[in-house]
């Protein structure tokens, strides 16, 4: 529907390495594992060209402001959403709502942690998608062993399109790692293999959500998407992103705007 397939084409060598940037691949072969494939080299590590200025871009909201005046949501609701909306126009540590008429399989009723996003375009992880995967699997993979039974059930989720077999590890508190992206003084975005050793010997985060695969979107892209009423954004939840059960992630992170989504039809906000 908007392209979604075509961004890893479409970015620049540049572009990424000012992001979640390069990721290893200096080892090209492929071991095959329950019926996908995970890279040989796990290092996973960001190329980080040094640290970027955020310089978020405002977003016209027309259609989903005939949403919230429409009458399907409350009074009270509508100054919330307005409020929010105005304090998100930059959405790094922000939820991506998909709305209901979003159809793109990728996305639909998706949540994505957006770990990044300026004037060159948005990254982020979708955190409700749980793969037949669990943490124990990827690091017995890996040649590593959870000392942990709770460590070793955790899932792991499908980040987002864009290369599905990369892994990135979501994760409170920051810590110190060999290749991160703080999101915020306590979230980060942690690609090398230090993290999963220590997760693995129980001295990991104490909170933490691994994906594999990300979502990108171009310069102005996600804005123009957000103009189109595909997605609802609010500033992220901790508790929603790693305590609360995957299946109830969309529903909960729209209920922090005081949206209930059952109650949207799937043609809400166009005309």
């Amino acid at each position: 529907m908007m392209g979604f397939q075509r961004l890893a084409g479409e970015l620049s060598h540049a572009w990424r390495r000012n992001f979640w940037l390069g990721l290893l691949q200096e080892e090209s072969s492929e071991r095959q594992f329950n019926g996908g494939s995970l890279p040989a080299n796990q290092d996973l590590a960001l190329r980080s060209g040094g640290q970027i200025k955020t310089s978020c871009l405002f977003t016209e909201f027309g259609p989903l402001l005939r949403t919230v005046f429409s009458g399907r949501i409350d009074g009270t609701a509508r100054i919330s959403i307005l409020c929010r909306m105005i304090e998100s126009s930059c959405l790094t540590n922000q939820f991506l709502i998909a709305m209901p008429a979003l159809a793109d399989p990728n996305f639909s009723q998706t949540v994505t942690y957006i770990g990044e996003h300026n004037a060159q375009g948005a990254l982020g992880l979708v955190i409700n998608r749980p793969l037949a995967l669990t943490l124990g699997e990827l690091l017995e993979h890996l040649q590593m062993t959870a000392n942990q039974p709770g460590i070793a059930a955790l899932p792991i989720y499908h980040g987002g399109p864009v290369q599905p077999e990369q892994g990135f590890v979501l994760h409170r508190p920051l810590g110190h790692w060999g290749a991160t992206l703080p999101v915020t003084d306590q979230i980060g975005v942690t690609t090398s293999r230090d993290i999963l050793q220590a997760v693995a010997d129980g001295e990991g985060p104490k909170q933490l959500l691994v994906a594999l695969g990300y979502a990108g979107w171009g310069p102005g892209q996600l804005e123009r998407e957000l103009a189109e009423n595909a997605w609802l954004s609010v500033p992220a939840d901790p508790d929603i992103l790693f305590q609360v059960p995957s299946k109830q992630r969309w529903q909960a992170a729209a209920a922090l705007l005081g949206v209930d989504l059952r109650l949207l039809s799937p043609d809400a906000g166009h005309a």
